[in-house]
């Protein structure tokens, strides 16, 4: 069974709205049936849910069959590991997408019930700020509880009126998405003892290129010291350290993100095949050492092996070091940051790797849009 769309919301919230986040789907669905004409069946649980089923079955099977995900946002659903693996079951799907090619279409929308403080830095772009800039409501950031709650219209017609446009949106969503524009399914439906939540930082260690096997230069491969206890690394503690800020990056841009541990010399050896795996499959390569590493130059010798297209290295500076040392090999093209300025230099040195491996895929095939 397919459902024409998944409304993710935390339980609490239409428990403390008395039941007003039902009443605002049910609102939505009537006007779907009427700006979409015949349509799939939403899911909303618990009422998707068949006396006698198993709700975890059933929830899983509408996660990787629905086509959209509507997001009420709210403190609560931040908080909600269910609704995080709700989403994150979404941002996988969109991750196969990716993977065949192309950008992935507009399968989420996200809706502020009820005013934020912030969302967690881990989740893309169009989920950040007060109000998520993919929240298209009429509403301030007071949120759609609000809205319903001060809307004195007989059968509160402002926000029926909202419904009917969300509606409509979803139906030219509908519309569109076909054919190869179809979110598809995961090839294993969702488990939720094992999926994460979109809500969390990514684990240590990182997916090893192995795993994750991403390419093209929508992923990025961080190549990162082991040797060390997590909590140790720059920029920890409190958490997280470095490698991680640098994953939660990536992963609220929506890059495959990957990772090349080597906690010795002889383990870096052995590791330099997964490096040119990732660049020979056009993966931007992120070296990321710790100052500790910059006196030893042996290893520092066997990085100048890495080929230098698509690579850029960031020395992790915890003592406010502007400058690397004059003997650090040149070909590196190494930048030292601190924890300040690392954000914002991540995003720089990888678009800037990203853009040289597109311009050379289209020099090398003039007229045709690179696959990766």
């Amino acid at each position: 069974m397919s459902y024409s769309f998944f409304f993710s919301y935390a339980s609490e919230d239409d428990r403390n709205s008395q039941g007003r986040v039902r009443w605002f789907y049910d609102r939505l669905y009537e006007n779907l049936k009427v700006a979409h004409g015949r349509v799939d069946e939403p899911f909303f649980a618990p009422r998707g849910i068949e006396a006698g089923e198993n709700w975890r079955e059933s929830l899983q099977t509408a996660l990787n069959s629905s086509g959209i995900l509507i997001c009420l946002q709210s403190p609560l659903y931040f908080e909600s590991k269910v609704c995080g693996q709700e989403l994150e079951t979404f941002l996988q799907r969109r991750k196969v997408y990716k993977r065949a090619g192309g950008d992935p279409p507009d399968c989420v929308i996200p809706i502020l019930w009820h005013p934020l403080t912030s969302a967690p830095k881990v989740l893309p772009n169009d989920f950040q700020g007060k109000k998520p800039s993919g929240d298209l409501t009429p509403f301030q950031m007071d949120g759609l509880y609000q809205a319903i709650l001060t809307d004195q219209t007989p059968g509160k017609e402002g926000i029926v009126l909202y419904a009917l446009n969300l509606a409509r949106r979803i139906s030219n969503l509908i519309r569109k998405n076909t054919g190869e524009r179809v979110l598809p399914r995961l090839p294993v439906i969702p488990d939720l003892d094992i999926i994460p939540s979109a809500f969390d930082l990514p684990e240590w260690p990182l997916p090893d290129v192995d795993e994750e096997k991403g390419t093209g230069p929508a992923s990025i491969t961080l190549v990162y010291p082991t040797g060390f206890p997590p909590e140790s690394l720059p920029f920890s503690p409190p958490p997280p350290n470095a490698i991680i800020s640098a994953a939660a990056l990536a992963k609220s841009r929506e890059w495959i993100f990957q990772g090349v541990g080597f906690n010795s010399l002889d383990d870096l050896v052995t590791k330099l095949a997964k490096v040119k795996w990732a660049q020979d499959k056009k993966s931007p390569v992120v070296l990321m050492l710790t100052e500790t590493l910059l006196g030893d130059r042996e290893l520092l010798a066997h990085f100048d092996r890495i080929e230098k297209k698509g690579l850029a290295t960031i020395v992790l500076s915890t003592a406010g070091g502007t400058q690397l040392p004059v003997d650090f090999p040149a070909t590196l093209n190494a930048t030292l940051t601190t924890r300040d300025k690392f954000d914002e230099l991540l995003i720089s040195r990888t678009a800037k790797l990203r853009a040289a491996i597109m311009a050379e895929a289209t020099t090398n095939v003039p007229g045709t849009i690179p696959a990766f």
